[in-house]
């Protein structure tokens, strides 16, 4: 196997220094607490990742829950939504930074023809990697959600790797000839929540051009094998739910009248995904 080295600087949470190579078991322990270190890539690049561990950790493994910001956004972001669920559910919650585009923002590259200047995919793997040496994961429960840029970030993660059980995108779109399954994609479960009023709700044009809400679902929903959808109308919002041969899930949540920000609706729909990816084995 290749072997990728990892440093960690000082952590929030009482994280040791040094350099550890994945193929070793000993290295930078990860302890209870925010954990901040720095993963770095091929190139020299270096990734500042948020890890937080739950007060008890066990010996079996926890579930994962990689949290993608949007374009701009900063490390703490996702650090801070997961933060209440880690110790109500014993997860890991993992908050990584994305890379500074030509303009200056951070962003993920959420399509493959769609650069920075650091491999994020790749990334992922490394962090998993980093967790395994210490026996921390629980492999058939890994998840990934993210909003705007994050989410569609986590289409391209649900499309080319094998490492998820489900994925939990919000309030962004799906790119036409980037996101869609492909022959080797490996089934998993999804759960989209997208305000209508949303930019990217009825798809959209331009360089990167965006699958509707519901177009997205029915691409993922056929390809799952699913059976016909079940529509609930609770008021403010509306749910769409396929169960699929494969068990898997697919699950459309539409905000009525919520744009781009979330706004109060985010701790709500945060613990409701939460609760969907838990619920998702590999």
């Amino acid at each position: 196997m290749r072997i990728r080295q990892f440093c960690a600087i000082v952590a929030l949470a009482a994280l040791s220094g040094g350099c550890v190579a994945v193929a070793e078991a000993d290295g930078a322990q990860l302890r209870s607490g925010v954990n901040d270190i720095v993963i770095t890539q091929q190139g020299g690049i270096r990734r500042q990742v948020l890890i937080e561990l739950p007060q008890k950790i066990s010996k079996g493994g926890h579930p994962v829950v990689i949290g993608m910001h949007g374009a701009g956004g900063p490390v703490v972001a996702y650090n801070r939504r997961l933060k209440p669920f880690v110790n109500q559910y014993g997860l890991i919650s993992v908050s990584p930074l994305a890379t500074e585009t030509k303009t200056g923002v951070t962003a993920w590259s959420f399509r493959a023809d769609a650069k920075t200047n650091a491999d994020d995919v790749g990334l992922m793997k490394d962090i998993i990697a980093l967790l395994d040496t210490q026996g921390l994961v629980d492999h058939a429960r890994i998840y990934a959600t993210g909003s705007s840029s994050g989410g569609l970030m986590a289409y391209r993660l649900a499309r080319e790797t094998d490492l998820f059980a489900a994925i939990a995108p919000t309030k962004c779109g799906m790119t036409i000839g980037g996101h869609e399954p492909l022959e080797s994609t490996r089934p998993l479960s999804i759960m989209q929540v997208i305000g209508d009023a949303d930019k990217s709700y009825h798809g959209s044009s331009g360089k990167y051009p965006m699958y509707s809400a519901q177009q997205r679902m029915d691409i993922w929903s056929t390809f799952n094998k699913s059976e016909k959808p079940v529509f609930t109308d609770h008021g403010t919002w509306t749910s769409t739910h396929y169960d699929c041969a494969n068990n898997k899930e697919i699950e459309l949540m539409v905000l009525k009248g919520v744009g781009h920000s979330l706004g109060e609706w985010a701790p709500v729909t945060d613990k409701m995904l939460i609760q969907f990816l838990l619920k998702q084995r590999k």
